[in-house]
C-alpha cells in the first residue's frame, strides 16, 4: 500500500483502496462506512492517513524544483522518503 501510494504521488500506477478511500473522504467530507469516526472498520482510519501521507509528500516532491532544497526544508518528508526507500530496498533520500 505504502508503495503504490508512493507511485500515485509521482504519478505512476494506481492508487491503493485506502488512499482512493482517503481522497473521497476528503472530496466529500464523508467517511467511507455509515456512523461516526469510531464506527469505521478497525485500522481502516490509520492505513487511509499513513497512504495519503505519503502520497503527499510525493505530490509535493513531484512539484519541487529543487529536490535538495525540499529535502533540507521537509525534514519529515526526507525521512518518509527514506522509509519508502527502505522498502523498495533502496538506502538514503
Amino acid at each position: 500500500m505504502i508503495l503504490a501510494a508512493a507511485d500515485y504521488g509521482r504519478g505512476e500506477g494506481e492508487p491503493p483502496p485506502e488512499l482512493e478511500l482517503a481522497l473521497q473522504a476528503h472530496r466529500w467530507g464523508v467517511l467511507p462506512e455509515a456512523g461516526g469516526l469510531r464506527d469505521q472498520p478497525a485500522g481502516l482510519l490509520r492505513r487511509m492517513t499513513a497512504a495519503e501521507n505519503v502520497y503527499n509528500v510525493y505530490v509535493a516532491l513531484e512539484h519541487s524544483d529543487d529536490y535538495a532544497k525540499f529535502i533540507n526544508a521537509n525534514p519529515g518528508a526526507a525521512r518518509m522518503i527514506e522509509m519508502v526507500n527502505g522498502l523498495r530496498g533502496k538506502h538514503g533520500v
